[in-house]
């Protein structure tokens, strides 16, 4: 069973195979002070339970989430050490308070974790220590219109991420005749909606382009973004930036 001292949170459920539920204050006045903490078996019931009153549910075994489920504002969510979250294929976990994770990799699954606008999120960091992070990124690399030089490059991630915007930069004018395009593709070689940058031909040094893909562009974690480079009258070259949500 677990213990906490006065002062942490009242309204806590604790998600787990192994602890049960006892008020061991009102049964063994002794321990005037301390609480057990109570909990659900099912994070379907534990949330039930919590309702719509403001609490926190902790997480130290592995959860399966079947459906789309959305977590509201007034609920915590802490992923303990030996916790994690299953998302099934084409469902959507949608959290929209506050979420921590004490380990590095709380959500698995081929479904899609989703954080709300106004939600925050600590997870833990090398040390063993939680602390605020940006889960937000971009990488970026420079690609050819020359030729021989045309090609698919690939960018591997070791997480998942959401690609949110692709920006073209041009470091050497594009030649004329013809416009350049840069196509991105997920990890099955699909074309993402939205997701094509096209410079005009005879585009000067610094002129900038970008897209925002807008669909089939999840990239799980291990997997890659392809970019695929073409002009059919060869001349140029760009750096790309791929900007990213890791979720988490």
């Amino acid at each position: 069973m677990r213990l906490t001292r006065t002062g942490a949170p009242e309204n806590t459920i604790w998600v787990s195979g192994s602890y049960f539920r006892e008020d061991i204050e009102r049964d063994r006045p002794h321990t005037a002070g301390l609480k057990i903490f109570r909990a659900r078996y099912s994070f379907l019931d534990a949330l039930a339970e919590l309702g719509s009153t403001d609490g926190t549910i902790v997480v130290d075994k592995l959860v399966s989430i079947s459906a789309d489920l959305a977590i509201p504002t007034t609920a915590s969510l802490i992923i303990e050490r030996g916790g994690s979250i299953d998302v099934a294929n084409t469902k959507t976990l949608t959290i929209n308070g506050y979420f921590e994770s004490r380990v590095y990799s709380p959500f698995s699954g081929a479904g899609t974790v989703v954080f709300g606008a106004n939600s925050r999120r600590t997870l833990s960091t090398p040390s063993g220590f939680a602390e605020d992070v940006h889960l937000k990124g971009n990488i970026g690399l420079e690609v050819s219109f020359e030729t021989g030089e045309q090609t698919t490059h690939t960018v591997y991630f070791p997480f998942k991420v959401t690609v949110n915007k692709i920006r073209s930069f041009v470091t050497k004018a594009l030649a004329a005749t013809d416009d350049g395009t840069i196509t991105a593709k997920n990890n099955a070689g699909t074309g993402m909606t939205n997701g094509v940058i096209t410079i005009a031909a005879s585009a000067a040094v610094a002129a900038e382009g970008s897209a925002s893909p807008t669909a089939n562009n999840v990239i799980g974690a291990d997997e890659k973004i392809q970019l695929t480079i073409a002009k059919t009258t060869a001349g140029g070259r760009a750096r790309v930036t791929i900007e990213f949500t890791r979720t988490v």
